[in-house]
């Protein structure tokens, strides 16, 4: 799944996908890969009628949906929030509402939870 998401995203113009907000990023991937709102909204916990009304109102969802949208679409919280030089990720973030820094940071954590623990288990491997 991430390779097809991914590839859309790379192959698309990079002023276009500057010019995108959150909301027509993730429409966007949903519909280019077939992707089920219902299914969304079911890894979201809520109705499928909130989903129809972000789409239909053109608004964001709220920051505390970020990261499970971003593991749903499997792409990285950086193409979300269309990112497309790491250069400018610090600037992206700085210029981001506190909510969407919130949300960065937790997506930081777990990623840093997860390395932790695989780090744990290289230790255990080379131990045993």
């Amino acid at each position: 799944m991430r390779a097809k998401s991914t590839e859309k995203f790379a192959n698309a113009n990079i002023n276009e996908r500057s010019k995108m907000t959150i909301n027509e990023r993730m429409f966007t991937l949903i519909k280019d890969n077939n992707y089920k709102k219902a299914d969304l909204a079911r890894m979201l916990n809520i109705n499928t009628s909130v989903i129809a009304t972000w789409e239909k109102r053109g608004t964001n969802p709220p920051a505390e949906y970020l990261i499970r949208i971003c593991n749903f679409l499997d792409i990285s919280i950086y193409e979300l929030l269309g990112v497309e030089d790491k250069n400018n990720i610090q600037a992206a973030y700085d210029k981001a509402d506190p909510a969407i820094q919130e949300a960065v940071r937790k997506l930081l954590d777990v990623e840093m939870e997860k390395t932790t623990i695989k780090e744990l288990e290289e230790e255990r491997e080379l131990i045993s």
